[in-house]
């Protein structure tokens, strides 16, 4: 098998994560909002782990998951609130309190 085959399944095999998610998002009956956060941590565990695969599939891995961390840190607060609105996280279970805190207030401001 030649080296370019063996990178393309690679590649299909790192990407798969992203159709599961695709998937649930077009499955999804809720606000889609909602369950963001928690796709994007599933992704960003997928991306982390260590795989010896070659140097271009590496490459791809490093910046996708650098690029996931960038947009769930400039979504968080946003992803909290539409959480902390939705019946079934609207614990916030997943922030600490003093998150809880700031998400609510800024809620209710």
């Amino acid at each position: 098998m030649s080296n370019e085959f063996k990178n393309m399944n690679n590649l299909v095999k790192v990407l798969e994560p992203f159709q599961s998610v695709t998937k649930r998002l077009e499955d999804e009956k809720y606000v889609t909002a909602s369950i963001a956060n928690r796709l994007i941590k599933n992704l960003l565990n997928c991306m982390q782990e260590k795989e010896n695969k070659s140097g271009v599939v590496k490459t791809i891995k490093f910046t996708i998951l650098n690029d996931l961390k960038k947009t769930k840190d400039q979504m968080s607060i946003i992803l909290s609130k539409a959480r902390a609105l939705d019946l079934r996280y609207h614990k916030l279970k997943f922030l600490s309190n003093n998150q809880k805190t700031s998400v609510w207030e800024q809620l209710e401001n």
